[in-house]
């Protein structure tokens, strides 16, 4: 009865430490994870909201910020179908502004809805598996940064990112 239990926690131990990070991994993810974390693209953000927050939505949903995002985009449909009306037809300026004043709202909603995801970036990404996070050719590409860094000094790589 003790082999086997020895057995079996000698079995657990290979498989927990198989599948375990080492150092280095671990390093780079933090490494990663926080130069994501403190990216901004400045055109994007005029345009779109929080760059990192329309990534990190793939990877872990919101309340707030899928409510910003469904007013903004049902905003949009009203626009569209109330411009479907007038197909063909002439359009008075006033509906004309009208429809432009319903896009232009629609469109701070969902800029919200994306800065609401940028907010909460840190808490998705770290619930997020690295997997799941180089799948995104931005993240991969800092985590790409991340490893050359860590090859011209890898000890005090390790050192500055593996506690994080």
């Amino acid at each position: 009865m003790k082999k086997l239990l020895l057995t079996i926690f000698l079995s657990l131990v290979c498989i927990t430490s198989a599948f375990s990070k080492n150092k280095k991994e671990i390093a780079l993810e933090n490494c990663a994870d926080e130069t994501f974390i403190n990216y901004e693209d400045k055109s994007y953000k005029k345009t779109m909201g929080s760059a990192r927050g329309t990534i990190v939505r793939n990877w872990g949903k919101i309340k707030r910020g899928e409510e910003l995002l469904n007013q903004g985009y049902a905003l949009n449909e009203k626009a569209d179908k109330a411009a479907k009306a007038y197909e063909g037809k002439e359009v008075p300026e006033q509906v004309l502004k009208g429809f432009s004043d319903m896009r232009y709202r629609a469109r701070n909603y969902i800029i919200a809805g994306y800065n609401h995801y940028g907010l909460y970036a840190d808490e998705i990404v770290k619930k997020t598996s690295i997997n799941k996070k180089t799948k995104n050719e931005e993240y991969a590409n800092f985590l790409i940064n991340c490893e050359k860094l860590h090859s011209e000094t890898p000890y005090g790589f390790e050192l500055k990112w593996g506690n994080k």
